[in-house]
């Protein structure tokens, strides 16, 4: 699956596309063949899919928004970043308060290659903490996280996580 085939925005919320991507591509790979900033609210990758990115690529928190992606309760995700960024710095006074990204009771996903860079005030660039469970085999690996306002990474509910 091909990211290029939902047309995401490059100006306004590029959510929606992303998301239905995302969904489509669920238990399988996407290939985020696009480069550019896409302003996204709280992306939700889908149980067994890989999302291959690049680092062209920039995911930037919307205005209003508390967080950018989010992991809850979900198997098997692998998000491999190959120099991706998520931006997390709030750009514009804001109502919503929130960490950069979440895993939540994740059991054997993955995270790499990203560049996490920034977070809302006193909020994290990764939170690590508990869904319906603690979190199982998280791997973290070639990762930044930069600018936090709190921590890089907060790990409250995890075990055998990397």
């Amino acid at each position: 699956m091909k990211l290029s085939d939902f047309n995401p925005p490059t100006e306004g919320d590029a959510t929606p596309a992303i998301q239905a991507a995302m969904d489509a591509a669920q238990g399988g790979y996407l290939d985020w063949d696009v480069s550019g900033r896409f302003h996204v609210n709280r992306l939700r990758p889908r149980n067994g899919t890989t999302i291959a990115m690049h680092g062209g690529v920039t995911l930037a928190k919307a205005p209003n928004t508390a967080g950018v992606l989010w992991l809850q309760d979900c198997e098997g995700v692998r998000m491999i970043g190959n120099g991706a960024k998520v931006d997390g710095a709030d750009y514009q006074p804001t109502t919503a308060k929130g960490h950069t990204l979440y895993a939540l009771g994740t059991v054997d996903c993955t995270l790499s290659g990203l560049v996490v860079d920034g977070a809302t005030d006193l909020k994290d660039c990764l939170y690590v903490g508990l869904g319906t469970k603690p979190n199982e085999r998280l791997h973290i690996t070639d990762c930044k996280f930069l600018h936090a306002n709190r921590n890089g990474i907060s790990v409250v509910a995890a075990f055998d996580t990397l």
